[in-house]
């Protein structure tokens, strides 16, 4: 579909005019070699001013890459032939299976196929949402069988060797998950060789997070609303502001930070995956908690956890869905998807510390709703107002989907053991509901579980984006302007899109290829709308699907635009 807006000659001038000026400061035009490249009159100032092909790419991941993924596998055999052993079962080995295997495969299902296909949104990166994200994973599964293996199971005791069983996998797995949730903010902005020091970075600062909040302050958090989803969305967070501190072009403004109608809906496939399997990952460790294991009976509360795991998080997922489309209708005028890819799953995220608790149906739903508004919110609101305040770069949004839920969900589930009395939780009372004497203690340490893995995600952010951005000890090539948000550099048989071929008609959004905004400005569309010599603005809402009686006008507009001179910033393909 294609939409004309007519503005007057002058008018279209003074507004490309002003814009122009106003990038001048930051980006120098780019000129035209002899031998037909393309290079910026600011004579190389750094690597966004060089000319990277595809052959450069392809001898980064060689040089690079490779030995960096070598190294992590030579530091991986000797551990694990020297530090990893069986979990000695005897004939209790099959009940493990089980108990946790079901629970385990829903939680991979989210992890590899969720979280790849939520991430597919991107117009020009679908490769590497799914398959780093699938490389990535697995890289952090192994490397947290020995660190949070040896933090849950040796630190403070007299066992040398990490007993390796289902419930340490499930966890792994969730530090796999925190990754992915880190990924979300720097998606399409690192090279693969960055990404996977920063996915290895990550796994030591979980295990000290969890070990401090979980072993120490007793945390309500079966669900992972501090440890996975707040931690891991602060330090995502974090990586991207240094990442991307000199990068403007990381911003929303970038013309491939886009999507289309298809893109849309593999996404959403991602949201439902997770949408579904939510419960499980709530649930799948409530067996093994502290407080299940605490008293005599521990098999039947484990199992009456896993019920309310189950409840709370299926009514909570439900209301947030139901929040979120009123929410994005009330925000936009209309339904938008990339509110519905999002904010539909922060019910989950928001119930993850409370899941294990009697909050009541009512209350989970209240929770589920309350989480789905605010994410919408943080979506169409905050996330342009940090970009544009602060220079914070969040690619998917996860401090929306996942930062803010998870704190919220923490403070929940503080508020609700509150109320927690002897009859409330079938037998138990309150010092085996809250590991703690009482509610308002609980509540306590709950708020400082918050401020820790703030300060914890925010700090080892900051240290590991900092090395890899300005130390570069592996003298790693950044990412040019059209290389942004593209599997061209990285893919065989992929090839980097020119920007002259990218049309982003709303680019203060991070989704514009198939949503309309009421704010659609010649500045909102900067230098990447056509403007016609005649004086009209042409954005096309999806330069794919033209529709009848516009397509030869569309053919026309473009092949006038290729005349003109095309700036495209500081860097080129």
């Amino acid at each position: 579909m294609t939409v004309v807006r007519v503005m007057p000659a002058r008018a279209c001038a003074e507004a490309v005019t002003t814009h122009v000026q106003q990038q001048s400061q930051v980006e120098k035009p780019l000129v035209e070699k002899s031998n037909g490249s393309l290079l910026s009159e600011a004579n190389s100032e750094g690597p966004l001013h060089m000319v990277v092909t595809e052959e450069t790419r392809g001898q980064q991941l060689r040089r690079n890459f490779l030995p960096s993924m070598g190294f992590f596998v030579i530091c991986l055999i000797p551990l694990m032939f020297g530090l990893t052993r069986y979990v000695e079962l005897g004939v209790n080995g099959q009940d493990q299976v089980t108990q946790y295997y079901m629970w385990f495969i829903h939680v991979e299902i989210m992890v590899f196929l969720g979280f790849g296909f939520l991430m597919t949104f991107l117009r020009r990166y679908t490769l590497g949402a799914i398959m780093l994200n699938f490389l990535g994973s697995c890289l952090m599964f192994l490397v947290a069988i020995l660190i949070v293996g040896a933090a849950h199971q040796t630190l403070g005791t007299d066992q040398d060797k990490i007993k390796v069983d289902l419930p340490l996998l499930i966890d792994c797995t969730f530090c796999a998950a925190t990754g992915m949730v880190a990924y979300g903010a720097v998606i399409g902005k690192a090279t693969p060789t960055q990404l996977m020091w920063i996915m290895v970075g990550l796994v030591p600062a979980f295990a000290l997070n969890q070990y401090i909040v979980i072993e120490h302050f007793h945390i309500l958090d079966m669900g992972g609303s501090n440890v996975i989803h707040q931690f891991g969305a602060y330090y995502g967070l974090a990586v991207s502001f240094v990442l991307s501190r000199q990068r403007s072009a990381h911003g929303l403004q970038h013309p491939k930070k886009s999507s289309t109608y298809l893109n849309d809906a593999f996404s959403l496939v991602g949201t439902l995956f997770l949408w579904i399997f939510w419960p499980s990952f709530n649930g799948a460790l409530a067996s093994t908690s502290s407080a299940a294991t605490t008293v005599p009976s521990a098999e039947g509360h484990a199992a009456s956890e896993q019920f309310l795991c189950v409840i709370n998080t299926v009514i909570s997922l439900s209301g947030a869905c139901v929040a979120t489309f009123m929410t994005s209708v009330l925000v936009g005028g209309r339904m938008k998807a990339e509110h519905i890819q999002n904010a539909t799953l922060a019910g989950g995220v928001a119930m993850g510390a409370a899941c294990s608790i009697p909050i009541t149906p009512a209350g989970a739903m209240v929770v589920g709703m309350a989480a789905g508004a605010l994410s919408t919110l943080g979506f169409e609101y905050l996330t342009p107002a940090l970009n544009n305040k602060i220079g914070l770069r969040d690619t998917c949004g996860i401090h929306n989907l996942h930062g803010l839920p998870g704190i919220l969900g923490s403070f929940v589930a503080g508020l609700a053991s509150l109320g927690m009395t002897t009859k409330d939780f079938f037998t138990r009372d309150c010092t085996e509901v809250t590991p703690r004497e009482c509610g308002g203690f609980q509540l306590g340490y709950q708020i400082a579980g918050i401020c820790v893995a703030m300060g914890i995600s925010i700090v080892w952010g900051l240290i590991v984006g900092t090395i890899i951005t300005y130390f570069n000890p592996l003298k790693e090539l950044e990412l040019s302007l059209v290389e942004c948000f593209d599997d061209g550099p990285w893919w065989q048989e992929q090839t980097v899109e020119p920007m002259e071929d990218v049309v982003h008609p709303q680019a203060h959004h991070h989704h514009a290829g198939t949503t309309h905004s009421k704010k659609l400005s010649l500045h909102a569309a900067g230098k990447h709308g056509a403007c016609k010599q005649h004086g009209h603005v042409e954005l096309a809402l999806d330069a794919s699907y033209p529709t009848r009686g516009t397509e030869d006008a569309s053919q026309s507009s473009h092949s006038e635009q290729s005349k003109q001179p095309t700036q495209l910033g500081r860097s080129v393909v």
